[in-house]
């Protein structure tokens, strides 16, 4: 890239670190175990309950790094905020998922999330006051996940499990939904001339999300 410019050098890192969390993602405990015929029906349970926790304190997050991303980004503010408001009640989805695969375990919102959970989530908190537009960085690397991954592993655990699609309501409605959302975050971000710390931001919000969020699914 002799004749990029640092934004462009630093807009290129950005996005091999989400590639490398994409295509690692399948390594970890819980996908393996999925695509192996591996996972129980107790298993599901328990990555239903992290994801419950996972959305339902992201759109908070969205919503406050749109209130603190600098007001000359509109286009990003305008699509944080937008975006909080998309996904405020996908939680519910995983209710649903629960209910209907006969959970009899507590209600999530009185369990506490496991520590790689909490981790995450308290990232995403810390992004949004610090570096809001960076929460852009972490949702292109989850949008990206669900575009590659969710149809097919919710179409695995159909068939493996005996499930039926409205059992794996989030994970079918986020397989179908990222595709859109992954092309729509890089336009805004593209359409921002951001400068070389915002993608340096953006890295290292990627690389840290991505970590813990595989995290996760190795618990």
């Amino acid at each position: 890239m002799a004749n990029s410019s640092p934004e462009q050098v630093e807009r290129a890192r950005f996005l091999k670190i989400v590639e490398k969390y994409v295509s690692t993602f399948t390594e970890t405990k819980v996908i393996k175990k999925i695509f192996e015929n591996k996972l129980t029906i107790d298993d599901y349970h328990r990555m239903l309950l992290n994801i419950f926790h996972q959305s339902r304190r992201g759109p908070l997050t969205f919503a406050l790094a749109g209130t603190r991303v600098d007001l000359k980004h509109w286009g990003i503010q305008s699509y944080l905020l937008h975006h909080a408001e998309e996904e405020k009640s996908h939680w519910e989805w995983t209710i649903n998922d629960l209910t209907k695969t006969n959970y009899s375990g507590e209600h999530p919102e009185k369990l506490y999330p496991t520590p790689a959970t909490s981790a995450y989530v308290a990232f995403n908190y810390h992004i949004a006051l610090n570096m809001p537009l960076a929460r852009l960085g972490i949702a292109l690397l989850l949008e990206n996940l669900g575009a590659n991954y969710g149809r097919r592993v919710a179409e695995t655990l159909m068939k493996n499990l005996n499930l039926k699609s409205d059992q794996i309501v989030f994970i079918f409605g986020h397989g179908d939904t990222d595709v859109g959302h992954s092309e729509e975050i890089l336009k805004i971000l593209d359409q921002a001339a951001l400068g070389v710390k915002d993608w340096q931001d953006l890295a290292y919000a990627a690389e840290t999300a991505g970590h813990l969020y595989c995290e996760m699914y190795n618990e």
